[in-house]
Order: structure tokens, then sequence, then C-alpha cells
């Protein structure tokens, strides 16, 4: 986050640089060919730098709603289903939605 601004989640903004230096999860890595294989016009240093910080941070998010989801039905004693978690990925035409999608589909 940048210096001097609220931390009232979820509006957040991170510096490009500041955005890199997240915590990094061995488990969280492609290789050059993966990525090559997603998007060949996507560079691996910006696949790591910006891509793999933003799957990891929504995977906390679907985490934590599946656990609060399992708990609920667990007290309410309802059965307990799958529920998607459902993100959309919105801009303009040659924005880069479907390379957002395919690194994080990865």
């Amino acid at each position: 986050m940048e210096a001097g601004q609220s931390s009232l989640y979820p509006f957040v903004h991170f510096s490009r640089e500041n955005w890199a230096r997240l915590p990094a999860d061995p488990s969280f890595a492609l290789s050059d060919d993966e990525v090559r294989s997603i998007e060949p016009h996507l560079s691996p240093d910006e696949a790591r730098r910006i891509y793999l910080p933003l799957s990891r941070l929504l995977y906390l998010h679907v985490r934590s709603t599946q656990d609060l989801y399992r708990a609920a039905s667990a007290f309410l004693s309802d059965e307990e289903r799958e529920v998607p978690y459902v993100l959309g990925i919105a801009g303009s035409v040659a924005a880069g939605k479907s390379t957002v999608a395919e690194v994080l589909r990865a």
C-alpha cells in the first residue's frame, strides 16, 4: 500500500513495485514454458510480479468464503453443498481480460 493511505479493505492501492514485493508462495508458481503456453505475448516476469500475487489474494478470498459457508452450514445444521465462487473480469477491448482469466485458471 502507498504511504499515508487508509488500510480499509477492500479499497487499497499498490504501486507495481509494492505489489510485486508481496510474499511469495511456492505453490503459486509458473514456469516460463507454462506462461508462454497461456499467452505467448506475456512475459514470465510480468506473470510472476503481477498475476501470481493476484491469484494468491483471490485464493485467500475463495478459501475464506468456502470456510465461512461450511461453518454456517454446520451451525445451521444445513446440508453442505458446493457453492461456486464467481469472479467477473471487466475492461475495454484489448485490455487483457482473456489473459487475466487464462493466467488465473493456470
